[in-house]
């Protein structure tokens, strides 16, 4: 796979195993912001399945903790994140506005990217949707929701023709630096660029070879032509003479 790239990723380094010229990956990053009105269609199609998930995860305060969401190559990864102190690594349990928009994120996809102690810690606050009076931990809400964790939405990504996003506080990035949100603990770089490149061959290829045929058959038949046009009839032949 041939990467046409603005920026370096983790799984970049993979090339060395082997470059099919036939795939090309264009990956450059374009933000794609809400509004009240005439957003892009991107935009509603994932935020209508992030909405079918949260709908669907059981859901207790996690603070300082957040939810946000990566799609790679047919599926959208549920991940949590936070604001943290630069110096410590520690999410502060609360923070002004001017400090919302400085503060470093960390982001997390399991027990192994948490402080020590963190991911078992009993969360103060009670459950949502829920009768328990609280002292959950991280722990609980990753196994009330490993079913959500990893969820299909190939038809996202085929409407769209994208490769890559995340969805993170209602902003939305088409193709964007994996390396960013420590995506590379959940799929390693030689995986994830064998699975970019059979995705845009296999899944993506294959959709565009099916539109293109799809229309082209249209096309024909408003000429006023069928699928017979383009043949030539059978001839009779006579009986041989004696």
């Amino acid at each position: 796979m041939l990467i046409n790239r603005d920026f370096q990723d983790y799984y970049d380094s993979a090339i060395g195993y082997g470059v099919d010229k036939k795939v090309v990956y264009d990956r450059q990053s374009v933000e794609y912001r809400p509004s009240l009105k005439n957003n892009p269609s991107i935009i509603d199609a994932v935020s209508n399945t992030v909405r079918q998930l949260e709908d669907q995860c059981t859901r207790f305060a996690t603070n300082p903790y957040g939810v946000f969401y990566i799609g790679f190559c047919g599926k959208i990864y549920t991940g949590l994140y936070a604001r943290v102190d630069p110096k410590t690594g520690v999410p502060p349990q609360t923070f002004s506005y001017k400090e919302a928009h400085t503060l470093a994120k960390a982001f997390y996809w399991g027990e192994k990217d948490f402080l020590p102690g963190e991911f078992d810690l009993p969360r103060k606050h009670a459950w949502q949707r829920s009768r328990a009076a609280g002292g959950q931990s991280l722990r609980d809400w990753y196994e009330l929701n490993a079913h959500l964790l990893v969820h299909e939405a190939l038809d996202v990504f085929i409407d769209h023709k994208v490769v890559s996003f995340v969805y993170l506080e209602g902003l939305l990035v088409a193709n964007p630096c994996l390396k960013d949100y420590n995506f590379q603990r959940m799929i390693g770089g030689v995986q994830a660029f064998q699975d970019i490149s059979m995705f845009i061959s296999g899944v993506l290829g294959s959709a565009e070879r099916d539109l293109v045929v799809t229309e082209d058959k249209y096309i024909i038949m408003s000429k006023g032509f069928d699928e017979h046009s383009f043949r030539k009839a059978p001839t009779k032949r006579g009986k041989p003479a004696s």
